[in-house]
């Protein structure tokens, strides 16, 4: 298994990201140097480039083989949405309009609802922003509302005290610093959705409109990330809104209804290829970004990590609970992804604080709380291992379903082979290829009674466990619950809850799913549902890089006859399926889609938007402290 930075997630996009100027003096950007082409269109605006055949030809080919080939989720797909994306991209062609089928391909990973499989668009689109300084949020008037009777859109914030007085009225000023956090959002005019109307709608069908371009895999993540898109878009997958952005709210003061009329403010990448775009002709970054407690952490270009766990004792109603944040399962401070074995390393320095923390504490601590919100995924080794000091029993490696096919045979193979003959002359050799996953997949292939299956792509290694020894998201095969010491019970008969939301994303899911299926903890949700991304990531063009083959130092790159996308296109894709081999619940079988369940769902308030949940927390502790033990939490693990 191949996952070279780990789970990617997207769960929100508030990147701080200015505009590059040219000063006078500077040598003009030879534009077609980069490979943008300048249109007919205006190179301030967005715009897709135009595409030659032969880059449309690369462009159709890699998609298709990623849907063809390598796409392990498409018949879930097809079977929860009606959309078969096989299907679909055997209708690119390359004598399409440039425009048309970028858009069309765009659709097609849009409408597969399946945030690890991510396409974007080339220079110079991606380089274009748009936004509104406010960030929203949902919020409930009754904790224990199921049903979304009560459900709000609010302003959770504004993201600058004010605008810039040089590029923006005296009144637009006003109407900006009056917008006050916990303003209900009534309705929106030119929400800037392509395609999409752009008169008055409500903050209901706003949200189901955005939804529809968030890529979220069930109602919740859907819902979630289109309030996330609200005031922001990425010109990477769809045009950047312009013009007046109205807004009517609900004064939080007093209840007045009031409408408010803001610029879409459009930001340019301070990519280099994106530099000559220079100055905009509208209005360019006016204000900074608030350090948003939402803002992505986009784990295929992420080098630092800040600090990721915190940990205290929280005393309420005379007990002690242990609550303990963890914001991502990556490892704090500098990393190299490719140098696997010092992010393990990493990695166990991490958890062995966390550890270090739960022993000298142990005594005192009369529950757990552990909060995974938000936490948008990473290492799934770093899930295993947290989950381990909670139980006696040994919470296995990941199983994964993969899809065979003549292509994935031989960029497994070339993958594993690879490998080998990267690390031979290292401290850390192979003893040999480790080629149990292309092996099987070759006895597939070569057996006639699958052939059918195989040509329809419906055929699937069954559940596995893939490690290789040249990953994270497992361990070593050698370690064991009684002879290593990281992987030893520490707390086995206290209460142990966690915390959840639909920004709870892939390697988060997994932790949850330990979690749920190990009978170590019960599962609290903001929402019913997490993210719902259960499978590992694959990054193109790292898997098109050429790599060596075999002993005469042969070079190929993994994927056969892949080629670097261009103009600055990118893609991903789910590869191998995670399958929760022992889930109670044949319904809970796959994280993908529906993610995991939450055994409790309490709903943020307002009060919990502003003091950091503290009603949530506050019940949850109620729920431990209760002496029948109502919620039935698990005590002698």
């Amino acid at each position: 298994m191949y996952k070279k930075r780990v789970f990617v997630a997207l769960n929100s996009f508030f990147f701080l990201i200015s505009c590059h100027k040219n000063s006078d003096q500077e040598k003009p950007l030879d534009i077609s140097a980069i490979g943008i082409d300048r249109t007919e269109k205006s190179p301030k605006e967005w715009h897709l480039p135009e595409l030659s055949v032969e880059e449309k030809k690369e462009i159709v080919k890699s998609v298709q083989t990623v849907f063809t080939d390598f796409y392990v989720n498409r018949i879930q797909k097809y079977e929860e949405f009606n959309f078969d994306s096989k299907e679909a991209v055997w209708n690119l062609n390359e004598y399409m309009d440039s425009d048309i089928l970028l858009k069309n391909i765009m659709n097609i990973f849009m409408k597969s609802r399946d945030l690890h499989t991510s396409f974007t668009y080339p220079f110079p689109a991606r380089c274009f922003f748009a936004s509104i300084p406010l960030a929203a949020a949902i919020i409930y008037d009754d904790i224990n509302d199921l049903e979304g009777k009560t459900e709000k859109f609010i302003i959770d914030g504004r993201l600058a005290k004010n605008l810039d007085p040089n590029l923006y009225t005296e009144e637009q000023n006003r109407q900006f610093t009056s917008i006050k956090r916990g303003d209900e959002i009534i309705s929106i005019t030119n929400l800037g959705v392509e395609g999409e109307t752009e008169n008055e709608v409500t903050a209901q069908e706003a949200i189901n409109i955005l939804g529809r371009i968030s890529q979220g895999a069930n109602e919740d993540a859907s819902k979630t990330r289109a309030v996330d898109k609200l005031f922001w878009r990425s010109g990477s997958n769809g045009k950047t809104p312009v013009g007046i952005f109205k807004i009517k709210l609900k004064k939080a003061v007093d209840g007045r209804i009031e409408e408010f009329m803001i610029p879409w403010e459009t930001i340019i990448s301070q990519e280099e290829r994106c530099s000559f775009l220079g100055s905009n002709t509208r209005k360019t970054q006016s204000f900074k970004f608030a350090n948003y407690k939402n803002a992505s952490t986009d784990l295929n270009n992420a080098s630092v990590i800040e600090s990721n766990i915190k940990s205290q004792l929280i005393s309420h109603k005379n007990k002690n609970f242990a609550l303990i944040s963890i914001g991502i399962f990556v490892p704090s401070g500098e990393m190299n992804w490719d140098e696997y074995i010092s992010m393990r390393n990493k990695i166990f320095k991490e958890v062995l604080g966390l550890r270090e923390f739960l022993t000298q504490n142990k005594k005192d601590i009369d529950g757990i709380l552990i909060d995974v919100r938000d936490n948008p995924g990473g290492s799934g080794s770093f899930a295993q291992l947290v989950a381990n000091a909670f139980t006696s029993n040994f919470v296995e490696n990941l199983k994964f379903e993969t899809l065979v096919s003549p292509t994935n045979y031989q960029t497994f193979l070339n993958l594993e082979l690879s490998r080998y003959f990267k690390r031979l002359n290292t401290t850390d050799p192979l003893v040999k290829p480790i080629l149990d996953t292309p092996n099987l997949m070759s006895f597939y292939l070569q057996d006639k009674k699958y052939q059918s299956d195989i040509e329809q792509r419906k055929f699937y290694i069954a559940a596995e466990n893939l490690f290789d020894g040249d990953e994270n998201d497992a361990l070593p095969l050698t370690y064991t619950k009684q002879e290593s010491e990281i992987l030893k019970p520490i707390i086995t008969d206290k209460p142990v809850a966690v915390l959840t939301n639909s920004n709870c994303y892939s390697a988060c899911e997994v932790f949850v799913s330990h979690m749920k299926d190990y009978r170590i903890g019960k599962i609290y949700g903001e929402t019913l549902h997490t993210g719902g991304g259960g499978a590992n990531v694959i990054v193109w063009d790292d898997f098109v890089k050429p790599v060596v083959v075999n002993e005469e130092g042969l070079k190929l790159p993994i994927i056969p006859n892949g080629n670097k996308l261009p103009k600055g296109m990118e893609m991903t894709f789910a590869w191998n399926k995670i399958v929760r081999h022992r889930s109670a619940d044949e319904k809970e079988k796959y994280i993908e889609g529906g993610g995991v369940l939450a055994d409790y769902v309490y709903r943020k308030t307002i009060r919990d938007l502003k003091a950091d949940s503290i009603e949530i927390k506050t019940k949850i502790f109620d729920d431990m402290m209760d002496e029948h033990n109502s919620k039935g939490f698990y005590l002698n693990r």
